[in-house]
């Protein structure tokens, strides 16, 4: 029992991630002028096909009567994108055990999805938006320095680095210092707004559009 416990305890933070990625991903910092906004809560998910990894073709109606957990990330083998794809892969049993199936999208190309799944062991499919048609039909396209990406593309600390130190004030307007959890383990997260889908009531393992480095304080 405690078994079965431990592994829906690491399994629903992920789960939570990637349906809040679909939310997050509406509040980019630099959005496209003609991005439209992300599909309505209860709307029909547009359909779409997209090349994988392996060069076949994906279409989401390929996946009827099953969950399906669509996530968009900036950039191929970025230090976020990267923790967040080997989190899926490592809960991967548990996604089919709940009839779940993940699809990952970046307006990246085929050989660039090709070469980031044989290099991380990557092991569900990565799909390829390099026309960025469905990154914009669910929202999530933006531009940084010109470049188009699907989600946030603002890099995050890199994993071994020390956090960056701050002082907050909390919901009960008292000063919150990362230095005050020393010799903790912080799971630190970002959100847009509050009182919203994307504001999830239980602290998921997620900073903007990708899972956070667990970091210990020193």
């Amino acid at each position: 029992m405690k078994k079965s416990q431990s592994a829906a305890a690491r399994f629903l933070p992920y789960f939570a991630l990637a349906l809040a990625l679909l939310f997050v991903a509406s509040y980019p910092r630099a959005r496209a002028a003609d991005d439209p906004q992300m599909p309505a809560v209860g709307q029909m998910a547009p359909d779409f096909t997209l090349n994988s990894q392996e060069n076949t073709p994906v279409s989401l109606h390929d996946f009827k009567g099953k969950w399906v957990v669509l996530y968009f990330y900036p950039k191929d083998q970025t230090p976020g994108c990267t923790i967040e794809a080997h989190g899926f892969t490592r809960d991967q049993d548990q996604y089919t055990k709940r009839n779940a199936v993940i699809l990952g999208v970046s307006v990246d190309s085929v050989d660039s999805h090709k070469e980031f799944c044989a290099k991380d062991g990557i092991n569900f499919k990565l799909l390829s938006d390099t026309s960025t048609e469905v990154v914009a039909k669910y929202g999530s396209l933006n531009q940084m320095n010109g470049t188009s990406r699907a989600a946030d593309d603002q890099q995050m600390p890199a994993v071994g680095q020390m956090a960056p130190d701050f002082t907050l004030n909390s919901q009960e307007n008292i000063p919150v210092s990362l230095h005050d959890f020393k010799g903790k383990w912080v799971v630190l997260y970002f959100y847009p707004k509050d009182q919203t889908p994307a504001a999830p009531s239980k602290p998921t393992a997620s900073r903007a559009t990708r899972i956070s480095t667990l970091k210990r304080t020193r």
